[in-house]
């Protein structure tokens, strides 16, 4: 998806609302951005479009992964910011992550 310039924090979640329902399960995204660039908002929109609830959405900077129920399937939420690409492995999401899961990657590519 090309970069977009969103001007507050509720275009920002409605475009993760609206793009959760083009996501299939299994779906990953794959989130860049700098500090405060709404990646967390994006996501609590993206959860809400599931049909979860947008206020158990957290940053994940400090827990590594987050993990929400939603009514369309568990949506998985890790920051690779601290740990790099490679460190992801650690966490055996492998053996977590189903292909009814979603997944959504902050720091993508850090």
């Amino acid at each position: 998806m090309p970069e977009r310039f969103l001007e507050d924090d509720l275009a920002t979640e409605a475009l993760g609302f609206d793009l959760a329902g083009q996501t299939p399960k299994g779906g990953t995204w794959l989130l860049r951005g700098e500090l405060g660039a709404g990646k967390t908002t994006w996501t609590r929109g993206f959860d809400e479009g599931l049909g979860g609830d947008p206020e158990q959405v957290a940053s994940p900077t400090y827990a590594v992964l987050h993990r929400y129920a939603t009514s369309q399937g568990r949506v998985f939420h890790l920051d690779l910011f601290r740990l790099g690409a490679d460190g992801a492995w650690s966490l055996g999401l492998e053996e977590q992550v189903t292909e009814d899961d979603f997944l959504v990657v902050e720091w993508a590519g850090s």
